[in-house]
C-alpha cells in the first residue's frame, strides 16, 4: 500500500506537469542571433534580433524565443509569462558575463532549455535562473549550470529535468513551502550544496558525485525543511561525495518533515568513513521511511537526531558502515529485512548489480521491479528503476599483498574478497621474477586471505601471485607480483634485531571478517618476556585476549576475526590493540575499525 500511495501521488504530479507544459498551442516564434539583420519582430533567423531581450520583448504569451549559437553577454534578461526560451544546445548556446549578476529572472510560467549558464569566474559571483513569484512555474530541461553562485534559486514550482549542475555553490534552492517540484535525471557534480528546499519534492533518477562540503549554515546534501514538507527521494545514485577532510559528521541526505527514501544507492568511503548517510532532523510528527536503499561506507548509515520521533528502516543493505544507526532517544520503531552484505557492484564507477548479488530480489516484497519481480535493493530497483542483464563477472583481483617473515616461514596476507559467490584463492609461487602462474607453481588453495608458506629456504628469493575463484569457477586476473627477498629480510633472532618494541597498524583497516596484526619484541630485559596483546572497545573494556604468553625477541603475526572472548561476533565500531611487555605498555595502542 505504501508503494501504491507514492505511485498515485507521483502520477497525479506528472499529469499536472504534462498538461501545464507539454500541450501544443498556436504560437509565434522569435529569434536572437549574432548573424541576423535585427528586424522587428525577429520572426526568422535571417531577421533575428541582436540581443536576447529584444526577442523576448517582441513576444506574447505562448510564444517561443530561439537563441542562436555562440556566447551571449547581453544578459541579464527577464522572461515573462508563458514564454519559452530555447537555445541550440548546451555546447552551442552559452550565457556568460564577468560581472556579478543573475542571468535570467523569470515570472509566471516559463520553459527554458538547451542553454549553458556559465559563471566563467571561480569566484561564483553570477546566478543562473531566478524565479521571483510564488506562482511561478518553470520547466527547465537539458541545460547546463556551471561555475555559478547558484544554478536555480527562488520561489517556484515546476520540473527540472535532464540538466547538468557543476562546480557551483548551490545547484537548486527552492524555498517556497507550497511548491511541488520534480527533479529528475539531473547530474550534480562539484556543487557545494546540490539541493536545498522546502515544499513537496520528487527527487528521482539523479546522479550526485564529487560534491564537496562547503561553509553553508545548512550543510545539507538534499534538504527538505518545514513541518508539512515531504521529500520523495527515489532511484538516485550518490557516490564520491563529501570528500572534504576539513569537516566530520556531515550528512549526505538531511530531511526535516516527512521523508520517503526508496531505492537509492548511497556510497561513502569505507576506508575513511567520517560522514552520515541519512540524517533525520528534529521532532516533527511525520513518518520517515528508508526502504530498499544501499547505504555503505559511512560513520553512521542513518542518524536520528529526534528525541521523540522514530524512523522506519525496511529492506536496506547497510554495508561497511562504522555504525548502522545513531538513534538518540527516539530509536527506529520498525526494522525489517535489512542486510549487511557486499552489494557486488559491476565496478567502482558502475553501480549496477552483478549476477549472484545478494541484493537481487531482496527488497520489500510489496514493491516490484519494472519486470514484475520482487524489488532489488538499490537505485536500479523498484517501479522507478529499470531492467538490465546481470553479468556474471569474475571476482575482484586480490590486492594489497603483504608479507612478514620469521625463520623459515613467510606469512602472506591480502585484502579479502567479499563477493557472495566467492569460493577460494589460488596461491602461486616461483623463484623467478615475472613468472607466469600455472598448475606447476600452484602451491595452495585457501578460502582465507592469509597463507603461511613454511616450505622455503634462505638460499632463494620467492615471488608470489594470487587469483580469486568464485562458485562458478570464474577466475580473476592475477594479483601483482609480491617479491620476498630473503637476503634483505631481518632475521628476528639476529643480534641486529630492532631495539624498539613496536606494534604495526593492522591490515586491512577497516576490516569485515579478518585482520592481521604484527608486532616486534625488542631484545631487551629478561627473556622470554611476558607478552599480552589485548583488544579493548572504545569504552576501555577488554573484549579479547589475542596473546597472553612468554615470547622471545622477534617479529610476530596474529589474526583477529572480530570475535570476543566467548567467540561471539562483536558489533561494528572502533577498537584498540594494546601491546604490554613485562607489565609495561611501551607503545601507543593501535586503533582498529571493525565493520560487520
Amino acid at each position: 500500500m505504501r508503494a501504491l500511495r507514492y505511485s498515485i501521488s507521483y502520477s497525479i504530479f506528472l499529469i499536472a506537469f504534462i498538461s501545464a507544459f507539454d500541450s501544443d498551442s498556436l504560437a509565434d516564434y522569435h529569434y536572437a542571433s549574432h548573424t541576423g539583420s535585427d528586424e522587428y519582430p525577429y520572426t526568422s533567423w535571417e531577421t533575428a534580433a541582436d540581443s536576447i531581450q529584444k526577442a523576448i520583448n517582441a513576444a506574447s504569451a505562448g510564444d517561443t524565443i530561439y537563441v542562436g549559437s555562440g556566447v551571449w553577454e547581453d544578459v541579464p534578461c527577464t522572461l515573462w509569462n508563458d514564454l519559452s526560451l530555447i537555445g541550440r544546445g548546451i555546447d552551442s548556446t552559452a550565457f556568460r558575463k564577468t560581472s556579478s549578476i543573475i542571468y535570467l529572472t523569470v515570472h509566471m510560467r516559463v520553459v527554458i532549455r538547451d542553454i549553458t549558464f556559465d559563471g566563467l569566474l571561480p569566484s561564483y559571483r553570477c546566478g543562473g535562473v531566478q524565479p521571483v513569484y510564488h506562482d511561478t512555474a518553470v520547466c527547465i530541461i537539458n541545460n547546463r549550470f556551471r561555475r555559478l553562485a547558484f544554478g536555480i534559486d527562488g520561489v517556484f514550482t515546476g520540473k527540472i529535468v535532464n540538466n547538468i549542475f557543476e562546480n557551483s555553490e548551490e545547484g537548486i534552492n527552492g524555498f517556497f513551502d507550497a511548491c511541488s517540484l520534480l527533479v529528475r535525471n539531473n547530474t550534480f557534480t562539484g556543487c557545494t550544496v546540490p539541493i536545498t528546499g522546502w515544499g513537496e519534492w520528487y527527487v528521482t533518477k539523479n546522479i550526485f558525485h564529487h560534491n564537496p562540503r562547503g561553509g553553508f549554515i545548512f550543510s545539507n546534501f538534499i534538504g527538505a525543511w518545514g513541518y508539512q514538507d515531504t521529500a520523495y527521494v527515489a532511484n538516485n545514485l550518490f557516490f564520491h561525495n563529501l570528500e572534504s577532510e576539513t569537516y566530520d559528521d556531515e550528512e549526505l541526505i538531511d530531511v526535516i518533515g516527512r521523508a520517503f527514501l526508496e531505492n537509492n544507492t548511497l556510497v561513502g568511503d569505507p576506508d575513511f568513513p567520517r560522514f552520515i548517510g541519512v540524517a533525520i532532523e528534529p521532532n516533527i510528527p511525520n513518518q520517515r521511511d528508508l526502504n530498499n536503499n544501499i547505504i555503505s561506507g559511512f560513520q553512521w548509515a542513518i542518524r536520528n537526531y529526534s528525541q521523540n520521533i522514530a524512523g522506519r528502516l525496511f529492506y536496506n543493505d547497510l554495508w561497511r558502515n562504522v555504525m548502522d544507526a545513531y538513534v538518540g532517544n527516539a530509536g527506529i520503531d520498525t526494522i525489517i529485512g535489512n542486510l549487511r552484505v557486499a552489494p557486488m557492484f559491476m565496478d567502482t564507477l558502475d553501480f549496477h548489480l552483478q549476477a549472484y548479488s545478494p541484493l537481487i530480489d531482496a527488497g520489500d516484497p510489496n514493491i516490484l521491479d519494472v519486470d514484475g519481480s520482487r524489488s532489488d535493493i538499490g537505485y536500479t530497483g523498484g517501479p522507478g528503476g529499470f531492467s538490465y542483464p546481470y553479468e556474471d563477472l569474475p571476482p575482484r583481483i586480490p590486492d594489497s599483498l603483504a608479507f612478514s617473515f620469521v625463520p623459515d616461514t613467510v606469512f602472506l596476507n591480502w585484502r579479502y574478497n567479499y563477493e557472495a559467490d566467492f569460493n577460494r584463492y589460488q596461491v602461486h609461487r616461483d623463484t623467478i621474477s615475472s613468472f607466469v602462474p600455472d598448475i606447476f607453481n600452484l602451491i595452495a588453495e585457501t578460502d582465507t586471505s592469509f597463507h603461511i608458506d613454511a616450505d622455503i629456504t634462505q638460499s632463494h628469493d620467492y615471488y608470489y601471485r594470487i587469483a580469486a575463484v568464485d562458485n562458478q569457477d570464474n577466475l580473476s586476473e592475477y594479483s601483482q607480483e609480491l617479491a620476498v627477498i630473503l637476503t634483505s629480510v631481518i632475521n628476528p633472532f639476529d643480534p641486529n634485531v630492532p631495539r624498539l618494541t613496536e606494534i604495526n597498524q593492522n591490515y586491512p583497516n577497516p576490516f569485515n571478517s579478518q585482520t592481521t596484526i604484527s608486532y616486534y619484541l625488542a631484545d631487551i630485559g629478561y627473556q622470554p618476556a611476558e607478552v599480552q596483546l589485548y583488544i579493548y572497545n572504545i569504552a576501555g573494556q577488554l573484549v579479547r585476549r589475542l596473546v597472553d604468553s612468554r615470547q622471545y625477541p622477534g617479529r610476530y603475526i596474529i589474526t583477529w576475526e572480530g570475535l570476543g572472548e566467548g567467540g561471539e561476533v562483536l558489533s561494528s565500531g572502533v577498537y584498540f590493540a594494546r601491546l604490554i611487555v613485562s607489565g609495561i605498555e611501551l607503545i601507543k595502542a593501535r586503533k582498529i575499525t571493525f565493520l560487520r
